[in-house]
């Protein structure tokens, strides 16, 4: 039986099939990229990947221009046959644009699982109908025309597993129904090409006999034994000596079906079944290892459920029976291995006199009757690697599944699964299956996602919640919704009847040692953000005791990240974060409180340093440095701002809870220069009136000179005169009163400001003077030259221009000389409106010295100068590229006078 060949082919050699017929694919290099693409079709390649696939000892010096050099190749190959599929650039990574019909290796896996749904369905012939039309599609072996590369490795190994366990299926389905005489002749064509394959042997024995030719399965066995010791010097494994007695009546082995229920409506984790299925029925080499899969992750995850619903699934592929052992590793008192032995002994057969006294002896037993059996064995809830590695087979055809809430380091497996929450949709679908069809309508969806978002869409909590819902008939998602919304109360909800989602959380968190159980519970103050990974150790108790971090991240009690740069951070679980603040509120105030200040301590180091590398200085009061240096380098310091804003105003927050005064104050005004630089107003103005109360608590009136001089600041960029004006002449009084000179300075300078934009000119000309002579005293050459540029401004408002180009001229001068490039780039951009000769250099110089420092705000209104400029000069599409694209950044930023100038503008442009 054949098929109509998909376009791209690696099943056998490298070919691709176009309209005009099969073409090679030009030059090694280019063959080897495109295989690498179709090994993995829905992946994107770096263009390291592709580095160490065509040269994985040493690439040359030009490797990444070689890459895109044969990445061209492909392309002009594609487009000379006339191919619809792409390879589309990412930035450093391709990606090759294909169907999955297109790649016979996807055809391939498609089929396949297709093949094992008829099967499961009842349909023999449709499922060995798909196999044929799978095995047709295999021309020799995985891309058997090029080298091995590890690019390809692994899934060449499994689509040759896959392709072997279809072929043994198909021999199995012809058993099953009764047509041995197809099966005897599929098995004795295999044998012929691999005379050593003890699998094919096996079947074609039970063949044999099952079709009454007992001599001839004898014989067989004979042959297949003579082989194996002529060639190998082995004698039959387990397999061959199970069929062995199988013929001879030999098999006495009991009915094993421990396994508990399957969910009634099981749904979600698509993937992971077929991954586990796949591999736990793929069959085995007699002296091999046993297949060992493990699930792990977080409490209520649904772990026992994923693999019990699986061991359902595989029943026919393990006829001897299914082992459930409940190792009970976060109880009180887990499972002791000999105990669980002699109960699986027992189940197995094993008459109680004959089981043995020590562990060696009963573990040795029990491999003994497993060697020769498809047993599948479900070890559920395993404390850790030592409880469960008793019970594993040594070698033959049965399979383990282990579940654990921790890593299992040291067992030997061979597929790791992590299950975590369910996604949206699968999320969704449970939910909708426990619940009545009135709650599903249209008008109670947003309500459902919200429910949803509040169990974290974890199975347990999202069972609970959908038992309440059932429960009680007067309510609706949006009724179990509210109830939820709190966080405080959220635990309280989510509990019917034996199912507790604060319950089985417990169990996870009762056996963390001492650092750990501290700094899991300190975590849930800390918000719904992704947190650096140092909080943990900053949190936790400081004594002996392995590392806090590592011990919870082996407990999915928190999750690994990383940031745009590849830095290790965490998250709590959302519903681990409520229980982990419910404990973290047991404590002791102080011991939580000397906690708290721990970490607050590495915040302010780190924050004074990224303050003050900022590539743009803010015009504020200088703080001091920390007392402490940061721990480790803060890098890029805008970059680590943008990572860290949200878990500032957090700590903000935590310091006015915890009393901790100093740390607020200094916090909120360490992280103004970021605010003021991205334009984030509302953070601004929220942490800086948080923190004032810690000021006013403690009576720090220098802090509280700060914080307010900082507000007015927000105020006036936001157009709110009044409270600007409040707030500077509040600071002033402080500053003054305190005999502080830059603090007087930078307020005058604030006040000059606000009375200029209010039309104040006199006033605001006093206040600028004031600034500028303190500023010379304190020898603050930038922020002299700001102050000049502001008087600058105000004389080009008055039209006077000659003294308007001085004080521009003079400051440009000055920040030169103390080389801030900040004020310069300013200094030009305000030189450039009185100085039309010369404007276009300056604001071009202005705004590539703005955007190298990433001053996305004062770069606006270059762009809107020089919008201006070229729109009436009659430059109509430049002009209103530049004013739109500078009207985007004021509106997102805030800047409501900016906004309203630029959209006037744009009205008034000239026909």
């Amino acid at each position: 039986m054949t098929t109509q060949r998909p376009t791209f082919n690696v099943l056998g050699s490298l070919v691709v099939r176009t309209p005009l017929g099969d073409r090679p694919v030009p030059g090694r290099m280019p063959q080897t990229i495109l295989a690498a693409l179709l090994a993995r079709p829905d992946h994107t390649l770096t263009v390291g990947a592709l580095t160490d696939t065509l040269w994985p000892d040493r690439p040359p010096p030009s490797a990444t221009t070689n890459v895109r050099t044969h990445i061209s190749r492909l392309r002009t190959f594609l487009n000379a046959h006339a191919l619809p599929q792409r390879i589309h650039t990412r930035p450093d990574a391709y990606h090759l644009a294909v169907d999955r019909a297109d790649v016979d290796l996807s055809v391939f896996h498609d089929l396949a699982d297709r093949a094992r749904d008829h099967w499961r369905d009842g349909d023999a012939p449709e499922a060995l109908g798909t196999i044929a039309r799978a095995l047709d599609l295999w021309r020799g072996a995985f891309l058997a025309d090029l080298p091995d590369n590890l690019a390809w490795t692994a899934e060449a190994a499994r689509a040759t597993a896959r392709r072997d366990a279809l072929a043994e299926l198909a021999t199995g389905i012809h058993i099953h129904t009764g047509h041995t005489a197809e099966a005897i002749a599929d098995l004795r064509a295999r044998l012929a090409t691999d005379p050593l394959h003890e699998g094919s042997w096996h079947n074609l024995i039970l063949a044999l006999h099952a079709d009454g030719r007992t001599a001839e399965a004898l014989a067989a066995y004979s042959q297949a034994r003579t082989g194996l010791r002529t060639e190998l010097g082995i004698e039959p494994g387990p397999r061959l000596r199970a069929a062995l007695d199988t013929v001879l009546g030999r098999t006495d082995t009991p009915d094993i079906h421990q396994l508990p229920i399957d969910a009634p409506h099981y749904t979600g984790r698509t993937a992971h079944i077929t991954a586990l299925t796949d591999h736990l029925s793929t069959p085995r080499v007699d002296h091999t290892p046993p297949p060992v899969a493990t699930l792990t992750g977080p409490p209520g995850a649904g772990k026992t459920a994923l693999a019990v619903h699986t061991a359902h699934r595989l029943t026919d592929y393990f006829p001897d029976g299914r082992l459930y052992i409940e190792l009970q590793g976060t109880g009180d008192h887990p499972v002791d291995p000999a105990g669980a032995l002699s109960d699986a002994l027992g189940a197995l057969g094993v008459p109680g006199p004959g089981i043995p006294k020590t562990l060696a002896a009963k573990a040795a037993l029990y491999r003994s009757h497993l060697a020769t059996r498809r047993i599948l064995v479900v070890l559920d809830d395993a404390a850790d690697a030592a409880q469960a590695a008793p019970l594993l087979p040594g070698t033959g055809p049965s399979a383990v599944i282990v579940t654990s809430r921790g890593h299992l380091t040291g067992l030997p497996t061979t597929l790791a699964v992590t299950v975590d929450a369910l996604t949206t949709a699968e999320a969704t679908e449970l939910f909708t299956s426990l619940t009545r069809p009135a709650h599903h309508t249209p008008d109670q969806r947003e309500h459902t996602t919200a429910v949803l978002r509040s169990c974290g869409h974890l199975p347990l909590a999202i069972t609970i919640a959908a038992a309440r819902l059932s429960r009680n008939p007067t309510w609706t998602p949006r009724d179990l919704a509210h109830r939820l919304d709190t966080e405080r109360h959220r635990l309280d909800e989510l509990r019917a009847g034996d199912l507790d989602v604060r319950t089985s959380l417990a169990l996870s968190y009762r056996h963390l040692p001492r650092p750990a159980a501290s700094a899991f519970r300190r975590l849930g103050l800390l918000g719904e953000t992704t947190l650096p990974a140092w909080t943990a150790a900053a949190l936790a108790d400081p004594v002996d005791g392995p590392d806090p971090l590592e011990t919870l991240l082996d407990t999915f009690l928190v999750q690994p990240v990383t940031d745009h740069a590849d830095h290790p951070r965490i998250r709590l679980h959302d519903l681990l974060r409520c229980f982990a603040r419910e404990q973290a509120e047991t404590e002791a105030p102080a011991e939580r409180t000397a906690a708290v200040g721990r970490l607050l301590d590495t915040w302010l180091a780190l924050t004074t340093a990224a303050a003050a590398d900022m590539p743009v200085p803010f015009f504020g009061v200088p703080l001091d440095p920390a007392a402490s240096p940061p721990p480790h380098p803060v890098g890029d310091p805008l970059a680590w701002y943008d990572t860290e804003h949200a878990n500032l105003i957090t700590a903000v927050d935590l310091a006015v809870a915890h009393g901790l005064d100093a740390h607020a104050w200094r916090i909120a005004a360490a992280t103004a220069p970021y605010f003021d630089l991205r334009g984030r107003y509302d953070a601004w103005t929220t942490t800086h009136r948080c923190a004032l109360t810690a000021t006013e608590r403690s009576g720090d009136r220098y802090g509280h000179a700060v914080l307010t001089r900082n507000l007015g600041q927000a105020h006036l960029y936001q157009d709110r005169y009044a409270p600007a004006r409040e707030a500077f002449d509040t600071a002033l009084a402080i500053f003054t009163d305190l005999d502080d000179t830059i603090g007087r300075a930078v307020t005058l300078s604030g006040l000059g400001a606000l009375h200029r934009v209010t039309g104040e000119h006199t006033r605001a000309l006093v206040s600028h003077h004031g600034a500028l002579a303190l500023f010379h005293t304190a020898g603050d050459g930038s922020g002299e030259a700001l102050v000049r540029m502001s008087i600058g401004r105000i004389h080009l408002a008055r039209d006077d221009h000659r003294e308007a180009r001085h004080w521009f001229a003079t400051a440009l001068d000055l920040a030169e000389a103390v080389g801030d490039d900040h004020r310069r780039a300013q200094a030009m951009h305000r030189l450039a409106h009185v100085e039309p000769d010369h404007a276009d250099g300056l604001l071009d110089a202005a705004l590539a010295i703005l955007d190298g420092l990433g001053d996305h705000h004062c770069a606006a209104y270059v762009r809107q100068t020089i919008g201006e400029r070229r729109l009436y000069t009659g430059d109509i599409d430049a002009g209103r590229s530049l004013l739109v694209d500078s009207l985007r950044v004021q509106v997102s930023l805030g800047d409501r006078s900016a906004a309203g100038r630029i959209a006037a503008l744009l009205r008034e442009e000239p026909e």
